[in-house]
């Protein structure tokens, strides 16, 4: 829901900015939309049953043994944003900037003093989930795990 306020937030300074409302609407499409990407995760990894009510529990991906997460990378906004700018495309960059704005969005609430886990410094990365097989407890522990058991591969908390 946060992304959701964000986007129609963030689309009117993008729409204002840029003059054009498709910039608007790729802004804010791209930041809710990124999301669908759990949906595959969600499918291949949970061990709860597909639902949507257990889909959208917050609590849902505690369970799963991977995270793949693809559109949760800034390589890919970036390369977004790149391609936007060589191309000369004001929606691709709006889009891109939607992309970044919704990952900056996820790693200040996933890294809060009161999110129910510890994700690594490097997890929306995706060479890095992808050097960790996509392993979950290569990725995020408990809130209340010991800090030393959390240091997997030079990771720091």
């Amino acid at each position: 829901m946060s992304h959701a306020v964000a986007a129609v937030a963030g689309a009117v300074p993008v729409g204002l900015c840029t003059g054009s409302a498709a910039c608007a609407l790729a802004f804010a499409a791209v930041m809710v939309f990124v999301d669908l990407d759990h949906l595959p995760d969600h499918f291949c990894w949970s061990t709860r049953r597909a639902t949507l009510a257990n889909f959208f529990d917050r609590g849902n991906c505690r369970n799963w043994s991977r995270f793949v997460f693809f559109l949760h990378s800034h390589e890919f906004w970036f390369l977004a944003a790149l391609a936007g700018v060589l191309t000369g495309s004001g929606v691709l960059c709006a889009a891109a900037l939607g992309w970044a704005a919704h990952l900056l969005m996820d790693e200040i609430g996933n890294r809060s003093p009161h999110a129910n886990t510890r994700i690594h410094p490097l997890f929306y990365f995706f060479w890095f989930r992808m050097a960790n097989a996509f392993r979950a407890e290569r990725l995020c522990w408990p809130r209340d795990a010991d800090t030393a058991a959390c240091r997997v591969h030079g990771g720091m908390i």
